[in-house]
């Protein structure tokens, strides 16, 4: 039987300005020799705009930097990101119109009814395979990121936040350690289920993208992160693949479907430096980010920004035909020094070293999980 793979990797950002298609060019047999490529795209390219409200790490890369996603082969991008207007309006549609000259883009558009457009590909055996791109970082100043009735911007998975004493019998004593809850707005996922069950009628596979997540803290998975993954399923998703905490994330599946909850970083030189951000030595920011983080780097030293395991990543992989997912796995990688990623297989010692950094980390927060080798990818156990 005929299968073609899917390949979906997690938050990209090229931000060189010569040579861009060099940036993945440690990974260019891999993605070459898959049939349809996504990966979610966290900057905005563009020479126009000033710094609006984000605070912090606003992005704006390069407009020559973007042709690193045509050389690679990225078939579908998701644009469903909470930096897309760091720089305005102008940047913001500036790279969603360069995106679409080469790509099918999800997640992101014109108005709100543009961007909750799927992406629709047809294999060459006649499957159709559909993508849609949700963004839950966007909660308070980042609100006008939003997309809406004439205005640009990203579709909305937004999830409240809630502290509570962790332990209840002392919740009358202030500044007891607390612990965190989150909870989806139930609009925003009733909207997603509507999109999935139209998708679902035109398609035979459908993928939902959902950038979300909490920012490079090990294994942590929030509540409405598995909220809203279980909410894509139960609408009639084959897979969950989400992203934006520039860290992986274990791995889960849900009556019989498949969740990554975090993809990790795939060529993300926006995240090299801390330079132009609020991350400066002697800075309050500073210090609460290292304390939180680790490892952060001084602007000009070069090197990630973050701890070491924020190097692990992976290339999701969906093997498809005849209109089903036939097998889904993942592909171990690493991200050098200047975050590009190379893929190793079951005989070499980072291959093994990613694979058992996966299966602690899903352990960790309660997945059970089975993974094994075949061939040099591996295997995720669905049941």
């Amino acid at each position: 039987m005929t299968s073609y793979s899917v390949l979906a990797v997690g938050d990209v950002g090229p931000y060189r300005e010569s040579e861009p298609e060099k940036l993945f060019e440690s990974c260019a047999p891999t993605l070459d020799a898959a049939d349809l490529v996504f990966c979610h795209l966290d900057t905005p390219y563009s020479d126009r705009g000033s710094p609006g409200v984000s605070r912090g790490t606003p992005r704006r890369g390069p407009v020559q930097a973007l042709g690193a996603l045509k050389s690679a082969g990225f078939d579908v991008v998701s644009f469903a990101s909470n930096h897309g207007m760091d720089w305005g309006v102008e940047p913001f549609l500036d790279t969603l119109e360069a995106l679409r000259r080469h790509h099918l883009v999800i997640g992101a558009g014109h108005d709100l009814d543009d961007a909750r457009e799927p992406a629709i590909v047809e294999l060459p055996d006649g499957t159709k395979v559909g993508f849609l791109g949700y963004c839950s970082i966007i909660m308070a100043r980042l609100s006008g990121y939003v997309a809406d009735i004439g205005k640009p911007g990203v579709v909305p998975l937004r999830a409240w936040t809630h502290y509570e004493p962790i332990v209840q019998h002392k919740d009358y004593t202030p500044g007891m350690p607390a612990r965190t809850i989150t909870m989806a707005f139930p609009e925003d996922v009733e909207a997603m289920q509507q999109d999935i069950e139209r998708l679902r009628a035109q398609v035979d596979v459908v993928i939902v993208s959902q950038h979300c997540g909490v920012t490079l803290i090990r294994a942590h998975v929030a509540m409405y992160q598995r909220q809203i993954a279980h909410a894509a399923i139960d609408a009639g998703a084959d897979a969950v693949i989400q992203h934006h905490a520039h860290i992986l994330r274990g791995v889960d599946a849900y009556r019989g479907k498949p969740i990554f909850y975090g993809l990790g970083d795939f060529g993300y030189e926006a995240g090299l430096s801390t330079a132009g951000t609020d991350l400066q030595p002697g800075r309050r920011e500073f210090k609460e980010s290292e304390e939180l983080y680790g490892n952060l780097r001084e602007p000009g030293t070069g090197g990630y920004v973050g701890p070491d395991e924020r190097r692990n990543t992976m290339a999701a992989k969906f093997t498809i035909g005849q209109g089903v997912v036939q097998r889904v796995s993942y592909l171990p990688a690493k991200l050098d020094e200047n975050m590009q990623a190379s893929v190793y297989g079951q005989h070499d010692a980072i291959g093994k070293e990613v694979k058992e950094y996966i299966e602690e980390i899903s352990r960790e927060v309660g997945l059970d999980t089975e993974f094994t080798w075949y061939g040099d990818e591996v295997v995720v156990a669905l049941r």
